[in-house]
């Protein structure tokens, strides 16, 4: 039995749970992005 066998198995699935989070981290990015853009946005808009 190789003892280096199960490390490296979690490793596995730590990177495979970090890929499916992903998409949500993404989708939270995104709303943030686009919120504060919204922001930016009126601000310029008062000024004018």
């Amino acid at each position: 039995m190789n003892p280096q066998l199960p490390t490296t198995y979690d490793f596995l699935w730590i990177i495979g749970g970090a890929l499916s989070l992903l998409p949500m981290a993404n989708t939270v990015l995104l709303a943030f992005i686009l919120r504060e853009a919204i922001k930016i946005r009126r601000r310029l808009e008062e000024k004018h």
